[in-house]
């Protein structure tokens, strides 16, 4: 044996001959199963020696692994002593667009601290999934809006909402809306970045795009709602962002689609997505939506 071990795989090793599990060891690690074989395999390789072999009850220690277990678990112990005052906690960094996070998730996110106040949670706001086929390099998991559909990631459902054309109560002048299709002529429509969703909108009301007059392309629903609330137009928002404002009567509601094709997915990596903490976080995604009531 030429190089030296590596620690991670000596310290997954002790694990696993501990626990008589790479189940267990990959659990109280916070990687996979199959890092965990990968780990031990490296050991093996190293040492010219299988460590372990299979029974219908789990693992059990060969020779060579009782012999290297002996010599190394107390090291491997008083190592990690060391190391642990200077290891933070658990961090779980999701990916999701600004609207979504601002407006959804962070006035939630407190209630996810409380229940689980070791893992640190890490909010990043971005248009593209990045990297997260690759792993979690940039971010763990990622709040998508769309079909589900992400080639190389797995991907949950979370919440559907509804779409909402949505105007500022003060541009009606108390007019009583029995029909949008006179008020897409008369106002502006502000549209989001990558957004079919008016395509579906002038289809349902027999609209000519001829006749009407585009405000500005903007990135997201929350761009889009403070153009509305700036009374620039008309806007397509999801409806989870609209209780207060429509309860302040700030904003009005004149359409709602009930069915849209797209919704919110928790997506990542199929490893990532299995850990402890993904898992947390996609209960607790879960039981939120169960609290919210319908927003219109």
């Amino acid at each position: 044996m030429t190089a030296k071990l590596p620690f991670e795989a000596l310290r997954t090793f002790v694990y696993a001959a501990k626990s008589g599990s790479f189940r267990s060891a990959a659990e109280s690690l916070h990687i996979t199963r199959g890092a965990v074989t990968q780990r031990i395999s490296i050991l093996e390789t190293h040492l010219g020696d299988k460590l372990f072999s299979r029974t219908p009850h789990g693992i059990e220690l060969l020779p060579a692994g009782d012999k290297l277990l002996n010599q190394i678990s107390g090291s491997v112990e008083i190592l990690e002593e060391a190391l642990s005052s200077q290891v933070v906690n658990r961090r779980l960094r999701i990916q999701t667009v600004s609207s979504f996070a601002n407006l959804w998730l962070i006035p939630r996110i407190g209630r996810f601290n409380q229940i689980f106040p070791d893992i640190e949670v890490v909010v990043q706001t971005t248009i593209s999934l990045t990297n997260l086929s690759k792993g979690g390099v940039t971010a763990d998991v990622g709040l998508r809006y769309g079909t589900g559909d992400y080639p190389a990631l797995s991907s949950h459902k979370i919440l559907q909402p509804s779409v909402c054309l949505i105007i500022a109560t003060s541009l009606l002048n108390g007019v009583i809306v029995d029909s949008p299709h006179d008020l897409l002529y008369q106002f502006p429509l502000i549209r989001g970045s990558g957004d079919s969703e008016w395509d579906t909108w002038l289809q349902m009301f027999d609209v000519s795009q001829s006749q009407l007059a585009w405000g500005a392309l903007l990135e997201d629903d929350a761009n889009v709602l403070n153009a509305v609330l700036a009374k620039q137009g008309i806007g397509s928002v999801r409806d989870i962002y609209l209780a207060d404002l429509i309860s302040s009567e700030r904003i009005t509601v004149i359409a709602k689609n009930e069915h849209p094709e797209e919704a919110f997915y928790l997506v990542g990596n199929h490893d990532r997505l299995a850990l402890r903490d993904a898992r947390s976080f996609h209960r607790w995604l879960l039981e939120e939506v169960k609290k919210s009531p319908s927003q219109v």
